[in-house]
């Protein structure tokens, strides 16, 4: 029973986000098409971001009163109703930002609810249920913060989070296409070929750790920093030695180094708070990140506007300086 649900709640959500990549990969040809700004595609991205931060304010409630199972079908039933429109009529700019604003804000629902489920999931629970009638709503909205201020080890992710969220924007659909018409003089295909290697390479970062046995805390701490470290050497290499295959090289590095970090940070997490205080703690740093990540987005957009080279430069040396933080906090926040 356990091994299906994990199989259900894998192979729904892999479909769910091949139906994001190829509306948002859309809409940024048809816009690229008729201006070729990389601060209009930001927009993308920036609605993107804009409502799923709005959108994790209202994740804590729902935990509180539905199961998780009820809370990822209904996102994704308004997901797809507000997709549909897309195929109806016509529409302006203004038209298709709002619908993309509804789809992420559906979108951001889920998110937490999923990283919870699949732990509950794993712990052998027979039922996925948040469901607590004791918990206030106010209090479920502010309790993750409290955690997160509590347990040193969350404040020391959180800070090489919002660093590396100030870089993530550079990663953006519309900044990587910009990249690839403008310094690689490649068409389309080459954006699917640079995103598919960064994915093939976070697929294997996670086959990388299966083999590792990572049993101490001290030990994650060095991965977190090393991935970050790695991740913002590479990205700083595919701005400066833009060369096609290459730029699939690097990228595919990138994505083992930033996967390996990311799960790290992630075990850190969950293993610093009670199993039903998780999903609110992620609720808080997701919050964060949608924060950081939109800043990202309009900062990065408007430096690759005027070079873009210079925006994967400036994303490189933002991830490197979160590597570096890490190595200096991360004894605190194990003496804590």
């Amino acid at each position: 029973m356990k091994n299906r649900s994990v199989l259900f709640l894998w192979f729904g959500q892999s479909q769910a986000n091949l139906a994001d990549v190829l509306y948002i990969v859309a809409l940024i040809s048809i816009l690229y098409a008729q201006n070729s700004s990389p601060m209009l595609l930001s927009c993308i991205p920036f609605t993107i971001t804009t409502a799923k931060f709005l959108s994790s304010f209202i994740v804590p409630f729902l935990i509180d009163r539905y199961r998780a199972k009820r809370i990822l079908v209904v996102s994704q039933l308004l997901k797809t109703s507000v997709l549909s429109m897309f195929f109806l009529w016509h529409m302006s700019l203004i038209s298709m930002l709002c619908c993309v604003a509804l789809i992420a804000f559906f979108d951001g629902w889920a998110a937490p609810v999923q990283i919870f489920s699949l732990s509950i999931i794993f712990m052998q629970a027979i039922r996925i249920n948040a469901h607590s009638s004791k918990t206030k709503q106010k209090q479920g909205l502010k309790e993750g913060w409290k955690l997160i201020w509590h347990y040193p080890r969350l404040r020391v992710i959180l800070v090489m989070e919002v660093l590396e969220g100030m870089a993530a924007g550079v990663w953006a659909s519309a900044i990587v296409y910009v990249f690839v018409k403008e310094i690689l003089n490649k068409n389309e295909a080459w954006w699917g070929y640079i995103n598919s290697s960064f994915f093939v390479g976070t697929v294997l970062g996670g086959f990388v750790l299966l083999k590792i046995s990572v049993e101490q805390e001290k030990s994650l701490y060095h991965i977190v920093t090393l991935g970050s470290l790695l991740s913002g050497f590479f990205t700083l290499l595919f701005g400066v030695m833009p060369a096609p295959f290459l730029s699939l090289l690097l990228s595919f590095a990138i994505g083992i180094a930033l996967q390996i970090s990311a799960t790290c940070s992630y075990t850190l997490t969950q293993t610093a708070v009670p199993l039903e205080k998780l999903s609110k703690v992620l609720s808080a740093t997701l919050s964060v990140s949608y924060v950081t990540f939109g800043l990202s987005v309009l900062l990065l957009g408007a430096v690759a506007s005027l070079n873009v080279t210079a925006a994967f430069l400036t994303a490189g040396g933002l991830i490197v300086i979160s590597g570096c933080v890490g190595l200096f906090l991360r004894n605190y926040a194990l003496a804590n």
